[in-house]
């Protein structure tokens, strides 16, 4: 718990006790009053007046100082948990998926902003309420206090039992919910071929599993939390209704006077409100369990990045004769070495592995038989190979973003940079009709495919990496963007390694080099 959190904790807690004294002032100061048969006046009802307007004052200063404290509480868990997610293990990003992990991310930092800035602090003034209304109510009338007592435990343990049961199934709906979306928006994202469709009807039918995925999953934990839900809540209306009645019961047989009823009609939905506050703390605190139980799992599934630092790389040897991919493993024969200069295309059909051979130099998934400077690559820290090497992936890394957005993705900007790249011939067609402050819309939806691939490669050509991996970069664009791109990665990287990676065959001489994996 760091010294900020502790301050607002402490100035919340203090304003939640003196919210929760000052929502009991008008009812005890009428019972007082009516029991010393002090005459009311309208200077008593101006002060219980202004005891009103001091409760509504307190509790909007209340929320005003959670909202301001949250804001920056709910940014600083969001990039720890972001961080968390990037530095999964390659293969545990893949299963679990980018979207299911930002989903739940999403719920953890909500998780956490209501059960840390609210019901942390909330719990002890509603406790607090509830035993000097269960006090004062003992002294006035016992069998309504037993019959209020009682209800402490019942809602404490019925509601404990239904939240336990609820936590399995709301994680069963989590897995659901985040798989069918992920399947509604892996197909409605593709806008080019869905616009040209005459209609969805087929569409939407093939989507109705993964709807009812979601709402089936929903309905069911919905059916079950309402339904017992329902019953305690009823239970407990039913006997602040007992309680009432045995109230007007005395006063009709001319043991109380009128205003003892008033002040009940006001402490008994008081009583019953901070007992609901107490037991939804609990379902919250459950929502809590949930979310730690995730970053749990994001800390046990980190990449480990031990091992020494390089300052460059002068040679990268491979000696593999296998390459395995999930379950599958690929007979291969391996063995040869590179050094700065070197153009290597890597070549093989689609599926044969090139890729998963590559993400091992980056090290997305541990190997064996790979040397960098005569090291083996394990005994090299993650965070330095990745300094010196990028991997430019298949499907281009294009964000929501003006185009230099896009060219200093996770890469430091500098004006020096930044106008060699203005300079480039990889960007002269783009910068023809667009500049640097552009906006890229969704999915690069205003880009062509060539011009993605410029954009990708351009900031890997720029950067300080001195091994360069292009996965499939010349695939699916025209041929004069193929020969720009391959002519400018020559002439650009001629102290770095490069690896390309294609089925399809490069220009004649244009690699020094060729990895086949067949």
């Amino acid at each position: 718990m760091n010294k900020a959190y502790k301050r607002f904790f402490m100035t919340m807690a203090a304003l939640a006790l003196v919210s929760a004294m000052t929502s009991l002032a008008a009812p005890f100061l009428l019972s007082f009053w009516a029991r010393t048969d002090v005459e009311m006046n309208l200077k008593r009802v101006f002060l219980i007046i202004s005891v009103l307007v001091l409760m509504l004052l307190l509790k909007i200063a209340i929320i005003f100082l959670r909202e301001n404290f949250a804001k920056h509480f709910n940014i600083k868990n969001a990039k720890n948990i972001i961080e968390k997610i990037l530095k999964l293990k390659y293969d545990a990003i893949i299963s679990q998926g980018n979207m299911n992990l930002i989903e739940r991310m999403a719920q953890a930092v909500n998780n956490m902003y209501i059960y840390m800035t609210g019901d942390a602090v909330q719990i002890w003034s509603s406790i607090i309420t509830t035993i000097i209304i269960l006090i004062a109510i003992f002294f006035d009338n016992y069998i309504i206090g037993l019959i209020l007592l009682a209800l402490i435990p019942i809602n404490y343990l019925g509601y404990k039992a239904l939240n336990a049961e609820l936590k399995k199934r709301s994680q069963v709906m989590q897995t659901c919910t985040a798989t069918g979306f992920q399947e509604i928006l892996s197909a409605v994202n593709q806008t080019d071929y869905l616009k040209q469709c005459p209609d969805y009807d087929i569409l939407l039918n093939q989507l109705k599993p993964s709807l009812n995925k979601i709402y089936g999953s929903m309905a069911q934990v919905n059916k079950y939390a309402q339904t017992s839900s329902s019953f305690i809540s009823s239970l407990n209306s039913m006997l602040q209704t007992v309680c009432i009645l045995l109230v007007m019961y005395n006063y009709l047989s001319g043991e109380n006077q009128i205003l003892p009823i008033v002040i009940y009609t006001i402490v008994l939905p008081l009583f019953f409100s901070n007992v609901s506050i107490i037991t939804n703390i609990n379902l919250n605190k459950n929502n809590l369990k949930v979310s730690q139980d995730f970053i749990a799992f994001l800390d046990s599934e980190k990449e480990k990045n031990s091992g020494e630092k390089i300052k460059s790389i002068e040679t990268i040897e491979f000696d593999i004769n296998e390459i395995r991919i999930g379950e599958q493993t690929f007979k291969t024969n391996i063995n040869d070495k590179f050094m700065k200069g070197d153009i290597v295309w890597v070549q093989g059909k689609s599926g044969s592995g090139k890729s998963s051979l590559m993400k091992q130099l980056v090290k997305f998934r541990e190997s064996a038989g790979i040397s960098i400077n005569d090291k083996s690559i394990s005994s090299i820290s993650n965070s330095c190979l990745r300094s010196l090497i990028d991997y430019i992936p298949q499907n281009n890394s294009i964000i929501n973003g003006t185009i230099r957005d896009n060219l200093f993705l996770n890469k430091k900007h500098s004006i020096e940079k930044e106008e060699k790249l203005k300079e480039s011939v990889l960007l002269s067609t783009i910068l023809q009709n667009k500049n640097f402050d552009t906006m890229i819309m969704d999915m690069g939806a205003n880009l062509s495919g060539g011009e993605k691939q410029k954009l990708a490669i351009a900031r890997s050509l720029y950067s300080d990496a001195e091994v360069l991996i292009f996965d499939e970069v010349t695939a699916n664009i025209d041929s004069e963007s193929t020969a720009l791109i391959l002519n400018t990665i020559k002439s650009t990287c001629k102290n770095k390694i490069v690896f390309i990676i294609s089925h399809e065959a490069l220009p004649e001489n244009y690699a020094d080099k060729i990895i086949r994996i067949s």
